[in-house]
């Protein structure tokens, strides 16, 4: 039997490994939830503590309106900047990166609405790439299509996706969004990570 007593004042995160007889018996992350790398997680859980509010309506959303927000909530902890638009004819989300990249969000609870959500996401993104062709700002402009339930009970055609360039996140990859967002990875770099993925798709495709 040990006992250890360690203080860690710095630090927001914690792994801990027992070895015993050079073997990895357990290993264990502690988590100080007052802390953390990402400040902009410390701003947003000092007002939604463990970020409950934000959680339940991404996760568990029956408001389409509370959805859209928590999706753009989320976004912003993971060093985004969202804005939410006010004009219905519109998509649901602008977003920027500090490198000056953009994106466009849609945001969906039902199935029902993905042809009509993913028809206006590509013509909304067309549109917006030729005004910025016309303004003399060649600026690539991905898109996302967000909807709250899991991937298996989505009945969409990945091909039409991968054909115009749309990236489909499902309740799964929200879920793993949330397990990056003490220590997010430069958006970015998110962005291009996504977008080669759609190249890589298009190539096989």
């Amino acid at each position: 039997r040990g006992k250890v007593d360690l203080l860690l004042p710095n630090s927001d995160t914690v792994f801990s490994m027992l070895v015993i007889g050079g073997r990895t018996s357990r290993r264990q992350w502690f988590i100080d939830p007052e802390k953390a790398v990402n400040h902009r997680y410390v701003a947003t859980q000092l007002f939604d503590k463990e970020l409950r509010q934000l959680r339940t309506s991404v996760l568990e959303p029956i408001d389409p309106d509370r959805f859209e927000r928590g999706i753009a909530s989320l976004l912003f902890l993971l060093g985004f900047s969202p804005a939410v638009q006010v004009e219905t004819q519109a998509p649901d989300l602008i977003v920027a990166t500090a490198g000056g990249r953009l994106a466009l969000f849609e945001c969906t609870l039902k199935i029902s609405d993905f042809q009509n959500k993913l028809g206006k996401l590509v013509d909304r993104r067309n549109a917006l790439v030729s005004a910025l062709e016309a303004n003399g700002q060649a600026i690539d402009v991905s898109a996302f299509l967000v909807c709250a339930l899991p991937r298996t009970q989505v009945a969409m055609d990945d091909a039409r996706l991968i054909q115009h360039r749309v990236t489909l996140f499902c309740k799964d990859d929200l879920v793993q969004a949330f397990n990056q967002i003490r220590n997010p990875r430069d958006a970015d770099e998110m962005l291009s990570t996504a977008a080669a993925k759609l190249a890589e798709k298009q190539s096989l495709g």
